[in-house]
């Protein structure tokens, strides 16, 4: 019978949103359930084709099988490639159908399939578990994995980086993630175990974890054997206490100190020999996290991601700010005559990604109000007027030329293009980037194939394919840019090969000639363009914690000289790189997730019920949660049951997403505590939400809505029968909360204080509604807030102000009215601040209907420590020290003598991460107040200790 309800329960759910559901398709493999939309069915099924073949391997080489079927969902709604694995609340891989822009992931020949063995090496890792940690996943979820437990971030993501590099491409093959480790050790800053292990939260921050790790735990494979490796997994698939903890097993398993090992593999990472200087810093360029460098003969431009913002410096030496950037610009172009600015970049949602193109007029200093959707990678091809850009769809690319639209034009994702260059799987190229204008009706773009890459030419009129054939063999060429200068124009470009620093390279399209950097400058040199005269480079270097911007002239540059060839190609479909599409797509079906819902995570507890007499019973509770591969559905269930009163607590929350807005609705049949004079009562309560999120200009610009509606009956009395006592009244309400967010984060770590700073505002207003029956009382509860964030220094100033027609606003932070307080016991989003220093005074009766109170906080001290503490698995992260000031003003309303209450406070805050496992994610922090009431009272000192627990 609980099979079967739990099969009803399943298909209702199913049923009410099958139309969400219906669109979407299923693949079946040996072990895969591959679930997509119908634009990514070819990928679906290049998936489909390989998943088996690539989790046998992985098995293999871990000593584990696979035990159960699982969902791999794609979805086309992200365009910028990226995956996740997850246990919760099943094991499921989610892929974001898109190519990657030309980072880390770029270095892959087949993108989609790279990113999908990334995720199944952590699904295969993760579910490695002895007989008893197997019975228990079954019965209460995936989610009891141990190793995600015992295991820092750096071996859970080292293991799949390690895993993805073993064929010549991915990330340990790639010069471009490789420097990282190279220019830490350069500088003497090579990270330990422990800071490298995840928690670290700046600059280089997530990027730590994958590099250090991946590299580390194939340093383990090729210097132990994959035999020792695999059992130090198989050994956290058990857990004791004494035992199981990553430095114990590790030295188990290699009989060395995990310490020990750490240091021999940092000896191993070769560095490069010569290692010179790197060219001198550009005057009143500012370091940060800089890139996307482009030129013209009035000068260069580069965004920012620290200072949130994209600059320009003039050839006279002049340094200023365009535009605020959200740090998802991906290229900029200069036009020749240094008029205009195209930025190409990304919009970011809830659960999307947007490529977008813009202009931007340098000479009025705004935008033009043009926004190209659909295309990345822009630059000016030979006029203001001609762009070239790259349009992707799913693991598909192609090179494009149109023409500005009209300043008219509402419609520009749908402009006239001509396509020039193509590729993806089984074509010459798995991805094609950085077109730029080669002069003449000849467009230059990189033809990537992972580590293997062309810098191409293809003819406008023509439609003629060729390949640059420099003196020296280049590797990874990214950074592809057009400039005009004196001498005609010169492509620029960066290149490495495996054990090199990037390096710069200029290629004159009038005559052919090519200057090649041979030298390995500390720091590198990306993002390289060429001054106006010619005389020199302008890149930016990257180092241990940040970015410079720095310039080489040619006269002292260690440089390969010569002449590139022009060898044409023969079409796309020769000699192809990637994996192809299957000749025939695998069959599918329609997809319905009934089968998965019942899969999830079960959780049993105690819970307790208060009685009226005073009371507590106790009874089992037992929770279950789970959603569709798609997380278009989610369903959390509780239930607990008390004998003694012989009723049964239920709650069922259930939450739909959609493009169109999040819709939650939740149920409850419970007994809440008592509330000032009213007993214990029985509530049945029911609650609709309807949430959307829309997203301006830029990601941190959001305007939010959320529309709410809830229902609640009572019983009063509560005794051994809970069940016996008829509902005496009926609350019903509802309301909305609005919000319009822009606020952005600066980060200059250079200064010893206000090393961070929000600039921008944030305002917010919500209102709710309530009926009472039988009694028809009405009532409701109005408030707005605004908060400044200031540049420069760390300042907010916030205002809030609350109205009500009969609840009651007190210092302490309560709304209610002893009369009706069953009633409006709501969870409310309360926007005032709380005085809890005036608790013992005669301020805490000031209560009105009405309230006007605000907050200043100034944080004058922001340490980012950054280091492992000894001994223990814990992290340092940073120590924030806050001056704050608070006010508020009860009595609005006239009913009574308005009462000004204010407070001066300091603050301490300590914040730390576990390196430990996911646990690696909790932010915990310990903090101090030091509260003075300035009208009354003693100062009040608090401590408080937490964490947040990212889901």
């Amino acid at each position: 019978m609980k099979r079967v309800s739990r099969y009803v329960m399943a298909f209702l759910l199913c049923a009410a949103t099958l139309p969400a559901f219906a669109a979407n398709s299923v693949v079946k493999t040996e072990y895969f359930d591959v679930i997509y939309p119908p634009e990514s069915a070819e990928t679906a099924s290049l998936i489909a084709a390989y998943a088996d073949g690539l989790a046998d391997a992985v098995c293999a080489d871990l000593g584990t099988s696979m035990r159960e079927r699982v969902p791999v969902y794609l979805t086309s709604r992200q365009k910028d490639l990226n995956a996740y694995f997850t246990p919760y609340a099943y094991n499921r891989i989610v892929i974001y159908d898109a190519l990657p822009v030309d980072g880390a992931l770029s270095g892959f020949r087949d993108p989609i399939l790279s990113v999908f063995y990334h995720e199944l090496v952590h699904l295969v890792t993760l579910n490695i578990r002895t007989p008893f940690w197997r019975v228990m996943s079954d019965i209460f979820g995936d989610f009891l994995t141990v190793n995600e437990l015992t295991m820092p971030l750096s071996f859970l993501e080292g293991a799949t980086v390690s895993f993805e590099s073993r064929n010549g491409d991915g990330r340990l093959n790639d010069p471009l993630p490789l420097h990282t480790l190279r220019q830490a050790k350069i500088e003497g800053k090579f990270l330990s175990f422990k800071e490298s292990a995840g928690a670290r939260d700046v600059y280089p921050s997530g990027r730590v974890s994958y590099y250090y790790g991946g590299a580390f735990s194939a340093w383990l494979q090729q210097t132990y054997g994959m035999a020792k490796y695999a059992e130090l997994w198989r050994r956290g698939g058990g857990f004791n206490p004494f035992l199981s903890w990553t430095w114990t097993r590790f030295a188990q398993v290699y009989g060395v100190p995990l310490d020990t090992a750490w240091g021999a593999f940092r000896d191993s990472v070769e560095l490069p020999k010569n290692i010179v200087e790197a060219g001198t810093a550009v005057y009143g360029a500012k370091a940060g996290v800089l890139a996307n460098l482009a030129a013209c003969p009035l000068g260069i431009a580069w965004s920012d991601a620290n200072a949130g913002r994209v600059f320009f410096r003039s050839n006279e030496g002049d340094i200023g700010p365009l535009f605020d950037s959200d740090g998802n610009v991906t290229r900029l172009s200069l036009s020749d005559d240094g008029s205009l600015l195209l930025v190409s970049s990304y919009s970011v949602g809830d659960d999307f990604t947007a490529e977008t193109v813009r202009v931007y007029d340098l000479e009025r200093r705004k935008f033009t109000g043009e926004r190209y959707s659909g295309f990345r990678d822009a630059s000016f091809a030979g006029s203001n007027d001609r762009v070239c850009a790259v349009r992707t769809s799913g693991q598909r690319s192609e090179l494009v030329v149109f023409s500005r639209a009209p300043q008219s034009s509402t419609d520009r994702s749908a402009i006239a293009s001509s396509t020039l260059a193509e590729a993806g799987p089984g074509l010459r190229w798995s991805a094609v980037y950085s077109p730029s204008y080669a002069g003449g009706r000849q467009i230059a773009f990189i033809g990537s194939n992972g580590p293997t890459r062309d810098i191409a030419l293809v003819n406008e009129n023509s439609g003629e394919l060729s390949a640059l054939s420099f003196p020296i063999d280049l590797g990874y060429a990214r950074y592809l840019q057009s400039t005009k200068t004196d001498n005609g124009r010169v492509l620029s470009f960066g290149w490495a090969t495996k054990g090199d620093l990037y390096r710069w390279g200029f290629y004159r399209c009038d005559d052919g000639e090519v200057n090649l950097s041979v030298a390995n400058a500390s720091g590198g040199a990306f993002y390289p363009v060429i001054d106006s005269p010619g005389r020199g480079t302008f890149y930016i270097s990257s180092h241990s914690d940040h970015d410079e911007l720095r310039y080489e002239p040619f006269a002292g540059a260690t440089s390969a000289s010569g002449f590139a060839d022009s060898s044409p190609l023969d079409g796309f479909l020769g000699n192809p790189a990637s994996k192809p599409y299957p000749a025939a797509p695998y069959s599918s079906r329609g997809y319905f997730p009934l089968r998965w819902f019942r899969d999830g995570v079960f959780l049993p507890f105690f819970d307790s019920l208060p009685l009226s007499d005073g009371r507590t019973v106790y009874g089992p509770q037992v929770n279950y949660i789970t959603e569709d591969p798609t997380e278009t559905l989610s369903v959390t269930a509780s239930a607990s049951y008390f004998n003694a009163a012989r009723f049964a607590a239920v709650s069922l929350d259930t939450v739909f997403r959609s493009e169109l807005a999040s819709i939650e609705l939740s149920g409850a049949d419970t007994v809440q505590p008592a509330i000032g004079i009213v007993s214990p009562y029985r509530e049945t309560s029911g609650r609709l939400d309807i949430a959307h999120n829309w997203y301006l200009d830029e990601s941190w610009k959001c305007f939010s809505a959320v529309a709410t509606g809830f229902t609640r009956a009572y019983a009063p009395e509560i005794d051994d029968f809970v069940y016996g006592q008829p509902f005496d009244a009926l609350s019903v309400g509802g309301g909305g909360e609005l919000a319009f967010s822009a606020v952005k984060r600066r980060v200059v770590r250079s200064r010893p204080f206000f090393p961070v700073t929000q600039t921008g505002y944030f305002v917010a207003a919500n209102g709710y509604r309530f009926l009472v029956r039988p009694v028809d009382v009405m009532t409701g509860i109005a408030q707005g807030q605004a908060v400044a964030y200031f540049p420069v220094i760390p300042l907010s100033i916030g205002v809030v102000v609350a109205v009500s027609d009969r609840l009651l606003f007190a210092p302490n932070a309560t709304v209610y009215d002893a009369s009706i307080a069953r009633e409006y016991a709501w969870d409310l989003n309360r926007y005032y601040p709380a005085f809890p220093e005036y608790d013992d005074t005669d301020y805490a009766s000031a209560m009105s209907h009405g309230m006007i109170g605000g907050t200043a906080i100034l944080t004058p001290i922001h340490i980012d420590i950054q280091r492992g503490l000894p001994i223990f698995p814990v992290y340092a992260n940073r120590f924030v020290l806050e001056t704050g000031y608070r006010w508020g003003i009860f009595g609005l309303n006239g009913e009574e003598r308005a009462r000004w209450l204010d407070t001066a406070t300091i603050t301490g805050r300590f914040e730390a991460s576990v390196v430990i496992g996911a646990l690696t994610n909790v932010l915990l922090y310990g903090q101090a107040e030091y509260a003075i009431p300035l009208r009354a009272g003693v100062p009040l000192v608090s401590f408080s200790v937490g964490g947040k627990i990212p889901l």
